[in-house]
């Protein structure tokens, strides 16, 4: 079983059979089809670990990437190969194709395996911590005792390892919000 079959299995608790699938009745007031269901639940997978993984939702890194983030374009990839099939991205891929760049192919290869670098595979639960914070207007005057509270004393979000941990955790969240602002403009 994979991911996505474990997590519509939780969300429509019971298992996932193909006789639950072929009786499937459209759920509220039969407004969705099984199509419908297994998309909504896709993008609802895929946005949730990119915001995990890179700190973004998945429009935020694609409209970063219309942008012209070359970077951006590619951890969109590797969140959700669909993205691929979106006029701006199909462009994109389309002019590297035609100039034959080889170093955008390589780069291309990796993203579709769907494998982020392993630096961005910590602090998951942390990102997404501080995008709720950042949502809710909580986030923007956080002291560092207030923060080695919450994320590492209470959360346990971000290890109390070796060294001033404090301190290492609010240079991530600087360098997170930096982000949050650079993706703004």
């Amino acid at each position: 079983m994979n991911l996505n079959e474990f997590l519509i299995q939780q969300v429509m608790g019971q298992p996932l059979e193909d006789e639950l699938i072929d009786n499937w009745a459209g759920g509220h007031q039969g407004l969705f089809n099984k199509v419908d269901t297994i998309a909504i639940h896709c993008a609802n997978t895929a946005t949730i670990r990119c915001l995990m993984v890179y700190g973004h939702y998945l429009n935020d890194l694609v409209s970063m990437a219309c942008k012209g983030d070359s970077e951006a374009f590619f951890k969109a990839i590797s969140i959700d190969r669909t993205v691929l099939t979106l006029p701006s991205f199909a462009a994109h891929l389309a002019r590297a194709e035609f100039y034959g760049d080889k170093r955008f192919m390589i780069h291309l290869r990796k993203a579709v395996k769907g494998k982020p670098h392993e630096n961005f595979l910590v602090h998951q639960d942390l990102r997404v911590m501080l995008q709720c914070m950042s949502e809710a207007r909580m986030l923007g005057e956080l002291t560092m005792s207030e923060a080695d509270q919450l994320f590492i004393r209470e959360l346990k979000v971000y290890s109390d390892g070796e060294g001033d941990s404090a301190r290492s955790l609010m240079r991530f969240i600087q360098r997170w919000k930096q982000a949050k602002e650079d993706a703004a403009t």
